[in-house]
C-alpha cells in the first residue's frame, strides 16, 4: 500500500518543512506546464501523478488531516484481533441411560463395547 508519506519519499516522522521541500522538488518535477510538447498519454500521466503529489501534500500539511490519516494508517497497519465465535448454548441435560435391571444409571465412562452393568452385572 502506497502511503502519501511513500509518495513524497518522506518518513512519517518527517516535519513540515521537510514535507514541504520534498513537495516543492516533486511538484517543479511533475508539473504539467513542465512539459508542453509530451503527447496527450504522458501529458496525463504527468497530471495524475501532479495531482497524486499535490493530494499528498494537502493532507501531510495540515495537523488536523495529517492527524486524522496517520490514525487511519494505524488502524489499517493494525493486525486484526481474532474474537472467536461465541460457545453453543448449553444443551438440556440428557439423563444416562438407566441399567434395566438394577434401574440405576450407566455411567458415563462405560464404552459400547462393555455389555454389562458395573453395578449388578446385568447384561445391558
Amino acid at each position: 500500500m502506497t502511503t502519501f508519506y511513500d509518495i513524497l519519499g518522506v518518513a512519517p516522522t518527517a516535519e513540515a518543512d521537510d514535507i514541504k521541500a520534498a513537495f516543492r522538488h516533486l511538484a517543479m518535477e511533475f508539473h504539467p506546464d513542465k512539459t508542453p510538447g509530451a503527447n496527450k498519454s504522458v501529458q496525463r500521466l504527468i497530471e495524475d501523478k501532479f495531482r497524486e503529489v499535490k493530494e499528498a501534500y494537502d493532507t501531510l500539511k495540515d495537523r488536523t488531516k495529517r492527524a486524522e490519516y496517520d490514525n487511519k494508517l494505524s488502524m489499517l497497519r493494525s493486525p486484526k484481533v481474532y474474537q472467536p465465535p461465541p460457545p453453543p448454548p448449553p444443551q438440556p441435560s440428557q439423563k444416562s441411560p438407566l441399567c434395566p435391571r438394577c434401574r440405576r444409571p450407566i455411567p458415563t465412562w462405560i464404552t459400547s463395547t462393555e455389555k454389562f452393568c458395573t453395578y449388578c452385572g446385568s447384561s445391558l
